[in-house]
C-alpha cells in the first residue's frame, strides 16, 4: 500500500512538472513491490484477511484428527523450513481431505505465504478456498 500511494504522488507532481525523486525527504517507491503490484496472482494471494485466517485456523486446529494434524504439521514445517518437499494426501471421499487443505492454506496464507490451491476437476476447485481447476489456474 505504500508503494501505490507514493506512486500515486509521483504521478500528482509529475502533472506539475516535479518527481518524488526531486524531494529527497520522502521514501521512495521500492521498484521490487512495484513488480509485485502489478502481478495480478500476486496481488490476489495478498488480499485474504490475514487476521481472520489466523482465526479460523485456532478454532480448527482443534478439529483435526491425529493423521490429519500428523500432515499438517509436515507440511507447514516444510514451509516455514523451505525443503522444499512433495506431499501425497490420499483418503476416500468424506474422510477430511478438504478440511485438512483449507487448514493448510488458511495457516500458510495467516503467515503471509502464497498458496496455489489447484485441483483436476472443477468440483474439486470449488471446494478448495482460492481453488481453480489446472487448466484455469495455469491457462492449459
Amino acid at each position: 500500500m505504500k508503494t501505490y500511494t507514493l506512486l500515486e504522488i509521483d504521478r500528482i507532481l509529475m502533472k506539475f512538472g516535479k518527481s518524488l525523486a526531486e524531494i529527497k525527504t520522502m521514501p521512495q517507491p521500492s521498484f521490487k513491490d512495484v513488480e509485485l503490484m502489478d502481478n495480478k496472482l500476486i496481488r490476489e494471494e495478498h488480499n485474504y484477511d490475514i487476521r481472520q485466517l489466523f482465526l479460523e485456523c485456532e478454532e480448527k486446529l482443534s478439529k483435526l484428527n491425529n493423521n490429519q494434524l500428523a500432515v499438517y504439521e509436515k507440511v507447514i514445517a516444510a514451509v516455514e523450513n523451505d525443503t522444499g518437499e512433495t506431499f501425497f494426501v490420499y483418503g476416500h471421499g468424506g474422510t477430511g481431505k478438504t478440511f485438512l487443505y483449507g487448514m493448510i492454506s488458511a495457516k500458510l496464507r495467516s503467515n503471509r505465504k502464497i498458496v496455489l490451491n489447484v485441483a483436476s476437476s472443477g468440483i474439486a476447485a470449488l471446494l478448495l478456498p482460492g481453488g481453480r481447476t489446472a487448466h484455469s489456474r495455469f491457462e492449459i
